[in-house]
């Protein structure tokens, strides 16, 4: 079945600090690491909801913006994505959705941002590299899973936590084709994280009500909770995975009360990256309203109640007034700094704050300001492309 895309009305904001080229680059841009991503929960949320903040940091390409609407499948009907040969067999009824494709000459298909009919928005960071050496042809079956693990989400989810679902059962069974990456998936009500490993060993948690996430490109999920369905959900044998290939002994044997995923997946220099700890650093002060305690936490309690102006400090920081701003009040263009890692940088594509809210006020660059109780094509939303 071939599938209608009907281009997006623009609307233009000029609000960002970061130059969005028009032309599309011949290579991935060699310093195009810094995607960061927030999720504030409904009861830390200024508008009760829950607010989803990200920049993805893919310069020098462009935009396309698609409505693809909802559709009927015939039986026996499979999907299949440029990155993988997998034939998966594609459900009864798809939803309509929004689709921010990135176009480049190279694979730029994993920067997407998609949000649905049901108002479950999904966003991604890259957590490369994870310590899975393995091949896909052992690790997963018929070349495995990547960039369609989102446009399944969005097709088939109506909530953030079904979005999990569908994707952890995907990836039982085709397995994770990439190295590794953290998903977040939203809806109004519940934030939710899916970090994944090449393979079939993935982890998801849930964002609680009053707290705040943040990640840059590294995994973030410490502590698992095996016992916790309701906040955790694990692939099968996480655990004895991580033990079979000496990333993870337990100190008392049958005891994994103290399994750390992120340490035991992530590869070394990915998780003690200067511009991870940064970011993560200078964040958590813009949440907290002071300095961090402490890095790894998943999510902390912020000390007021975030809103839309909020993510953007945010996600537009460059550091200023910290130690760690070496611009010197802008003498120096803080995008030109090489070795430094800002949470906003002259790399950043598109950012975006997906939100219901009945008024329009103001948009983040890339900003998705719409009403998610109205069916897609009543929304009042726009979409701003940030120059």
């Amino acid at each position: 079945m071939r599938i209608r895309l009907t281009r997006v009305v623009l609307t233009i904001v000029l609000v960002f600090g970061a130059v969005l080229p028009a032309l599309a680059s011949a290579e991935k841009p060699l310093d195009a690491e810094e995607c960061s991503t927030i999720i504030v929960g409904k009861k830390a949320s200024a508008t009760g909801e829950v607010l989803l903040g990200h920049n993805e940091d893919n310069g020098n390409n462009v935009m396309v913006q698609y409505k693809v609407p909802r559709m009927t499948h015939a039986a026996g009907e499979f999907v299949t994505f440029g990155d993988s040969p997998a034939k998966i067999p594609q459900v009864e009824q798809t939803w309509s959705y929004l689709w921010s494709e990135t176009r480049a000459s190279w694979s730029a298909s994993f920067s997407d941002f998609f949000i649905n009919e049901w108002g479950v928005a999904i966003a991604s960071d890259s957590c490369a590299s994870s310590k899975e050496t393995g091949s896909v042809e052992d690790l997963c079956k018929d070349g495995g899973i990547g960039y369609g693990l989102r446009v399944l989400i969005a097709q088939r989810a109506t909530t953030a936590r079904e979005g999990v679902e569908i994707a952890a059962a995907l990836l039982d069974e085709w397995g994770y084709l990439a190295s590794g990456r953290s998903y977040q998936i939203v809806d109004k009500n519940k934030g939710w994280v899916l970090q994944v490993v090449k393979g079939k060993q993935y982890v998801a948690r849930r964002v609680p009500d009053d707290e705040v996430y943040f990640i840059p490109n590294y995994y973030t999920i410490h502590e698992v909770d095996f016992e916790d369905a309701e906040n955790y959900i694990v692939s099968p044998n996480l655990v004895s995975y991580a033990i079979e290939h000496g990333w993870y002994t337990p100190a008392t044997p049958g005891d994994y009360s103290d399994f750390d995923f992120a340490v035991a997946y992530q590869a070394g220099g990915t998780y003690n990256s200067s511009g991870n700890v940064l970011r993560t650093v200078n964040a958590l002060r813009l949440i907290l309203g002071m300095e961090p305690t402490d890095i790894r936490v998943f999510s902390v309690k912020p000390n007021r109640r975030l809103g839309v102006q909020d993510l953007k400090q945010v996600l537009r920081t460059h550091y200023e007034g910290t130690v760690d701003d070496i611009s010197n009040g802008y003498e120096i263009n803080p995008h030109r700094m090489p070795g430094t890692r800002t949470i906003c940088t002259r790399t950043i594509e598109f950012g975006f704050a997906p939100k219901r809210a009945s008024v329009l006020a103001s948009s983040i660059i890339g900003g998705y300001l719409s009403r998610l109780d109205l069916p897609l094509d009543q929304r009042p939303g726009h979409l701003g492309i940030g120059v």
